[in-house]
């Protein structure tokens, strides 16, 4: 366990973003796969979890965020999509602004917080598509993507990247890079 809280660690730093608690989805509850594969009559699990780098000694008491192209539940005959949280202290939409806390810290130690699951199971092969990517971002009306430590600071967070029916698997990244200190000036005027 604690070997994937280093190698996220690793990612961040190459991403750019160190020290900075991430929230993503994944297809295990450590958060070690960000695809998986969906196919009609075939139930998937995928897991909403928070991995610990700025909150690590004392774990989080909250998370806000949402995700992006969240695929819903559209019902039968589309797809079905059942949801579980491991705390009942949630407010708002998962797709629109979405906030969850717990009576006591999670994680502390061991980096590692499931924030829920979904349980999907597709009908119509339509529903999710190849190549769909959701993405873990700010609220709506929060713009807030953070997560709260044990003594009620709130830190801003990385949102994760997560793929259904991946067709180039190393395109299919977890985290999006952003430019660091050692970007150059050539590179940057490069974009334009």
């Amino acid at each position: 366990m604690f070997k994937k809280v280093i190698v996220v660690a690793a990612m961040m730093l190459f991403a750019g973003v160190a020290n900075a608690d991430v929230i993503g989805v994944f297809a295990d509850d450590q958060g070690g796969a960000c695809t998986t594969t969906i196919m009609p009559y075939v139930p998937v699990d995928i897991f909403i979890v928070a991995i610990l780098t700025e909150t690590f000694d004392g774990g989080i008491t909250a998370a806000e965020f949402k995700i992006d192209n969240w695929v819903g539940n559209p019902g039968y005959p589309i797809g079905i999509t059942a949801m579980s949280y491991t705390s009942d202290l949630i407010i708002g939409a998962i797709d629109d602004d979405f906030s969850i806390a717990w009576n006591a810290p999670q994680g502390a130690g061991n980096g590692i917080v499931l924030i829920g699951s979904a349980n999907l199971t597709m009908f119509d092969a339509a529903w999710i598509g190849p190549d769909h990517m959701m993405t873990v971002a700010a609220g709506n009306s929060c713009a807030c993507l953070v997560t709260v430590d044990d003594i009620f600071e709130i830190h801003n967070a990385q949102g994760g990247l997560f793929w259904f029916n991946c067709s180039v698997p190393e395109d299919c990244v977890c985290l999006l890079e952003t430019a660091t200190e050692e970007t150059s000036w050539s590179s940057v005027k490069a974009l334009f």
